[in-house]
């Protein structure tokens, strides 16, 4: 999938500002090291959302676990 890019500027030489539309809405400003190409903000993005998934997942791991710890208890 490609995502489109909505801003991107060399901040300083060698340090790139790119903002990146990951869905309907959410966007993210992430910094690249070249001016970022098609394919480098794909990757980018992908590893943003799997990021993001992760996160979730052990959001819920966690509750779940204190859920069951303070039902032992009582």
């Amino acid at each position: 999938m490609n995502y489109t890019i909505l801003e991107c500027w060399e901040k300083s030489p060698g340090n790139w500002v790119v903002r990146i539309q990951l869905n309907e809405f959410i966007s993210v400003f992430c910094n690249c090291d070249e001016k970022p190409s098609q394919e480098k903000v794909n990757s980018i993005a992908e590893k943003y959302l799997e990021d993001m998934k992760n996160q979730e997942e052990n959001e819920k791991t966690y509750l779940k676990q204190v859920e069951e710890k303070n039902a032992s208890e009582n």
